[in-house]
């Protein structure tokens, strides 16, 4: 998905974190992937730390969400 999606050279890091993202949540989100493109790290580590922190159809907010997505975004800051 990730090869697929991101058109644009990426570090190793960004790629894994990508990777972890995309196999975590079943999807790459269009604002990540734009993010990526437009070599936007600040905003995209912003976006990112809020992406997928929901269950059940966004009503609930999981910690363990918070703290993965916080993991993923070390990977490339």
């Amino acid at each position: 998905t990730v090869k697929k999606l991101i058109k644009v050279p990426i570090t190793q890091g960004l790629y894994g974190a990508l990777v972890s993202l995309a196999f975590n949540t079943g999807t790459l989100y269009n604002s990540i992937v734009s993010l990526v493109e437009k070599d936007d790290y600040a905003a995209l580590a912003k976006k990112w730390r809020n992406t997928a922190v929901t269950v059940k159809k966004g009503t609930v907010v999981v910690q363990g969400l918070i703290n993965r997505r916080a993991a993923e975004v070390k990977l490339f800051a």
